[in-house]
C-alpha cells in the first residue's frame, strides 16, 4: 500500500478514533474506495526509502454541517491529547501542526509544517458550529489539524478551512489619451483560517448516541473547562 496523495490531517481522539475534516473524507472517497492514515511525530520527515507507516481506516461518523468526520483505526491509539472546551478570547495565542503540501512525490518524503498566530475572532452563524477565526490561513492539507493553545499540547479546536473577505477599497474612472474610459478599482482582502471550537466538537454524537465528550472521557482523555 503506497501513497497516491495527501489530502489532510487528523487529530487523535481516544481509543481507535481520529477526527478530521469531512471534506477531506469526501475528497478521498471520491477517487478511492478506502482511506489510509499515516502517522509520525510532529516535525518528522520520512526520508527516501523508508516506508510511511499506513493503516486503512473506516468511517465511524460524519457530520457534514460541522465539516467534521471520525475515522476508526484497526488498532487503539496511544494516550489521547488533552482538550479545552472554554471559549477563548480574541488574541489568545494558538498554533497548529499538520501536513499541508506534506507529500513530495518526487523525493518520496512526507513532512509536517507548523503555523502560529492568534484568535482573530469567533463566528456564531445560524446552523453552523461555533468556530474561531485564526490569523494564519490553512493551506491544502492542514484541514483536520488540531488548533492548539500555543506552547501546550492542549486542543482547543480543529482546522476546517479558510475565509476570505474582499472589499472595494477605492475606484476611479480614468480616460486614456484616445478618449477611451476605463475604471480602476482596488480591493482589500483578509484571509483567515477557520477552526471549529472544541465545545462544539464535544457536543457531536457518534452513531450509538455517545457524545464525543463522553467518548473522550471514557477513553482517558483530559478535558478542561467542561460544562
Amino acid at each position: 500500500m503506497g501513497i497516491q496523495g495527501l489530502y489532510g490531517t487528523a487529530v487523535p481522539l481516544a481509543r481507535d478514533l481520529v477526527l478530521t475534516a469531512d471534506h477531506v473524507v469526501a475528497n478521498v472517497l471520491a477517487i478511492a474506495p478506502e482511506i489510509a492514515i499515516g502517522w509520525g511525530s510532529p516535525g518528522d520527515t520520512l526520508e527516501h526509502g523508508k516506508p510511511v507507516p499506513l493503516a486503512l481506516a473506516s468511517v465511524a461518523a460524519r457530520w457534514p454541517s460541522a465539516d467534521l468526520a471520525a475515522l476508526r483505526l484497526p488498532a487503539p491509539l496511544e494516550d489521547p491529547l488533552a482538550w479545552d472546551m472554554s471559549i477563548l478570547p480574541t488574541l489568545t495565542a494558538v498554533a497548529s501542526i499538520g501536513y499541508p503540501y506534506g507529500y513530495d512525490p518526487e523525493n518520496v518524503t512526507v513532512g509536517s509544517r507548523g503555523f502560529a498566530g492568534h484568535i482573530a475572532g469567533s463566528r456564531w452563524l445560524p446552523n453552523k458550529p461555533e468556530s474561531y477565526e485564526v490569523t494564519f490561513p490553512a493551506p491544502v492539507g492542514l484541514s483536520g489539524a488540531p488548533l492548539l493553545l500555543r506552547g501546550e499540547q492542549i486542543v482547543c479546536g480543529v482546522i476546517v478551512g479558510n475565509q476570505q473577505t474582499m472589499m472595494l477599497f477605492s475606484g476611479e474612472e480614468r480616460v486614456e489619451e484616445g478618449g477611451e474610459k476605463h475604471r480602476v478599482e482596488r480591493y482589500e482582502t483578509m484571509n483567515l483560517g477557520i477552526a471549529v471550537c472544541a465545545s462544539a466538537i464535544m457536543a457531536l454524537r457518534l452513531p450509538d448516541g455517545t457524545s464525543l465528550l463522553d467518548f473522550l472521557l471514557a477513553g482517558g482523555a483530559v478535558v478542561h473547562n467542561r460544562p
